[in-house]
């Protein structure tokens, strides 16, 4: 919650805990034997969700690097992850399409998300803890109400699959990257576009908001990081 754990995955199907005030290494956990694909931290910092090639959600004590959930899905591996904001339940983007709420002590779906029609690349939540935005291989991004289950708004425009989508500080805009090297910024409440940032070379996939709301990072696959001012 005040940001001072940071949560990293890889390949070999490890996560690294480390401090981000002390740059140091807190705890190695190894829940997986297949790479990662997504990884969460609750809020609180107790707990880290993983998912996997191995087609398990596995969910960790910070404190003690011990299992308290373990969870087969079967031949269908969950592609991205994300604790709610209160830490009880995990929202999952699954490489059948679906996209589901999972309450992971009872390892079962409490909600089931019926819109995007290609897989979940990321999830993501605001200012409000009972919307979760995401965006998907399908070209859009959408606001959902994680207790009803019900879209709120669609962010339909951009060419080709999406790989990432955020909230601004004041959850008032969404930003999206993806396939078509263009970020779009968005308007929440009418899910029009508002503004273009062109100028990377190859596909987006991650953004990230500095601590002020002020700058945007974003990253793209041909290893290159660019920071723009929102203002």
């Amino acid at each position: 919650e005040d940001g001072t754990i940071l949560a990293t995955a890889d390949g070999a199907g490890e996560v690294l805990l480390w401090n981000t005030k002390a740059g140091g290494l807190i705890k190695r956990i190894k829940p997986h034997r297949e790479p990662i694909f997504d990884v969460s931290l609750s809020r609180d910092g107790k707990s880290v969700a993983t998912t996997s090639w191995d087609a398990t959600i596995e969910v960790y004590d910070v404190e003690t690097g011990l299992s308290n959930s373990s969870m087969n899905l079967g031949n269908n591996s969950c592609y991205s992850i994300s604790f709610t904001p209160n830490g009880l339940y995990l929202l999952c983007g699954r490489l059948d399409k679906s996209f589901e709420l999972r309450e992971p002590d009872s390892k079962k779906v409490v909600l089931t998300f019926i819109g995007h029609t290609d897989v979940v690349s990321s999830i993501t939540f605001g200012v409000n803890p009972n919307n979760a935005l995401t965006a998907s291989w399908d070209g859009t991004a959408r606001i959902w109400d994680v207790t009803t289950g019900m879209m709120i708004q669609k962010f339909k425009g951009a060419r080709g699959m999406l790989h990432a989508a955020i909230y601004n500080a004041d959850g008032k805009k969404v930003i999206t990257g993806g396939d078509d090297r263009v970020i779009r910024v968005w308007d929440a409440l009418t899910g029009q576009v508002l503004k273009t940032l062109i100028g990377h070379q190859a596909e987006i996939t991650s953004l990230s908001l500095s601590k002020d709301g002020k700058m945007l990072v974003s990253y793209s696959t041909d290893g290159v990081v660019k920071c723009w001012n929102l203002e």
